[in-house]
């Protein structure tokens, strides 16, 4: 029984145009997710290679910041 198979005589055939469509759609898919996935690994191959330092030539802790607490009476520094 090694053969083509064969479709039944009234089962309809599918159309053309909803087989294109499917293979459009997957082609469609498959390369979007290749370009996330390559511009990602190119973004993060640019963004490894860059050579950051500190600005401020100390470390973060020793920074002097003010916080400041929002109420209804409007903004307000700590300690005043």
């Amino acid at each position: 029984m090694g053969g083509r198979h064969r479709p039944l005589r009234g089962a309809p055939r599918t159309p053309w145009w909803a087989r294109l469509c499917v293979w459009f759609g997957a082609v469609l898919m498959f390369g979007s997710g290749g370009l996330l996935v390559g511009g990602s690994l190119v973004l993060s191959n640019l963004s490894s290679n860059v050579h950051t330092d500190n600005l401020l030539h100390r470390p973060a802790e020793e920074l002097e910041l003010v916080a400041v607490r929002h109420d209804h009476h409007g903004p307000r520094t700590e300690g005043a």
